[in-house]
């Protein structure tokens, strides 16, 4: 594309693909799918953070007129095999344990489904649900991931013996001997909160089962609907081409939508069970449960005097909630692999340590962990420019990849393209016009 076409293309109004159907109201979205003999899924969610199930007892729910089905984890578990991980931890050396779509001994977050009720309509499926009777013994939980790497933490996955998917380095170089000849090393903490994405639409799931052709169509809001049928071909032990996924308009997801929740083979479980198509929305309720990217940093730059930047540490733990099959704890290995950025720092030496805890489970978050590399760094560069006493704009200008040493591999075996950082940089100071800001601070 020329300059030219360049300059006639930014600033025009573009029809997207579909776009009209968007705006005048016409898109179809998962729950706009309805059909006869439909039925409606509600969920028993654990009020405790960790708890032992000593029994979960439905004859209440059962009673409500309405109701066709109710399922609990151990019967769920003779249907359905354990929901295969999107990214399984044992492949990179890591810890793994069976997910299910519904707990069967213990719970290790607040909100874990433990009990699925399916009714004629919405409320009376909510309303059965509070006549389930689960018998919890509470246990110890652990929130904080620091705390939950101590030695006598409560475990979170009973049979493991540390909190701790797995521990990966990311190095390259000699940072300890960058770190010996430094003139100055700074030394930041960075704490990133936990995060929460939330699409206007929510996570939507519309199950039905031919009973006749033995075949199964979901209709869901997914943003990979063929891994997704792989996925449930696995848990529901029924070949792919006997699932059929329709992706209506998405409604948002940002990674959310992933694939690996526990309602999405459970749904199609209880389609099958009742011969009746099983519609599932999620509430915000819900939504608000799927979290992501709590991290702590604690980084060390070494220095020279002029601001060179010559050697990183960080150790860094991720909080990655409770062990799930969803993609989310993958976001940490991302962070690691992705360090030093676009500074052009050969000594480098990182430690990603992703610890389970009690809270609810990650799930994918946009920029995918390389996000929470780019905070972490730049704070810590800032908190280097303040105490040598350089314009932090310059400071980063020193220490980019010059576009001259491109295709550029980093210390941590990533291969960067193509780059003109400081040009980039320099037209952003100029467009926000920086100095003014500065004199009127």
């Amino acid at each position: 594309m020329s300059g030219s076409e360049t300059r006639g293309y930014v600033g025009q109004a573009v029809r997207t693909l579909d776009g009209a159907a968007f705006v005048s109201g016409r898109a179809q979205y998962t729950a706009d799918f309805m059909f006869p003999g439909q039925l409606h899924l509600h969920l028993v969610r654990s009020p405790h953070a960790s708890a032992r199930i000593r029994r979960v007892d439905l004859t209440g729910a059962l009673k409500v007129s309405g109701v066709v089905r109710a399922l609990d984890g151990r019967e769920a578990a003779d249907h359905l095999a354990p929901i295969p991980h999107y990214i399984d931890p044992v492949v990179f050396g890591g810890r793994t344990v069976a997910i299910r779509t519904l707990a069967v001994d213990h719970v290790w977050h607040y909100g874990q489904p433990v009990a699925s009720i399916v009714a004629t309509d919405k409320r009376t499926a909510r309303y059965a649900a509070s006549r389930v009777h689960v018998d919890y013994e509470v246990r110890p939980a652990v929130l904080d991931a620091e705390a939950a790497l101590a030695a006598d933490a409560p475990r979170v996955v009973p049979d493991w013996d540390a909190n701790v998917i797995m521990q990966v380095p990311f190095a390259g170089g000699d940072a300890d001997a960058a770190f010996r000849r430094a003139e100055r090393v700074v030394r930041t903490r960075v704490r990133i909160h936990r995060f929460s994405t939330q699409p206007i639409e929510t996570r939507t799931y519309n199950a039905v089962w031919d009973a006749g052709a033995q075949s199964l169509t979901l209709y869901a809001s997914a943003q990979n609907p063929h891994p997704l049928r792989h996925v449930l071909s696995q848990a529901l032990r029924l070949p792919e081409n006997q699932i059929r996924i329709v992706a209506a308009a998405v409604g948002g997801a940002f990674g959310m939508k992933m694939h690996g929740h526990p309602e999405e083979a459970l749904i199609c479980l209880l389609a099958k069970l009742t011969g009746q198509p099983v519609r599932w929305v999620e509430d915000r309720e819900e939504c608000l449960l799927i979290g992501a990217r709590e991290q702590v940093h604690d980084i060390e730059l070494a220095l020279s005097r002029d601001g060179t930047i010559i050697g990183l540490r960080d150790r860094f733990i991720a909080n990655t909630g409770a062990p799930s099959a969803c993609p989310g704890w993958g976001m940490a290995f991302l962070t690691g692999l992705t360090f030093p950025g676009p500074y052009a720092v050969r000594d480098v030496d990182v430690t990603m340590t992703a610890a389970v805890t009690n809270k609810p489970s990650w799930n994918a978050s946009r920029g995918y962990g390389k996000e929470a590399t780019a905070l972490a760094l730049e704070l810590a560069i800032d908190h280097a420019a303040r105490e040598l006493g350089i314009d932090p704009i310059e400071m980063r200008c020193r220490n980019f990849v010059p576009k001259t040493a491109f295709p550029y591999a980093s210390p941590t075996g990533l291969v960067y393209d193509s780059g003109d950082y400081e040009g980039a940089m320099r037209k952003c100071v100029a467009a926000l016009d920086v100095d003014h800001w500065r004199a009127r601070q």
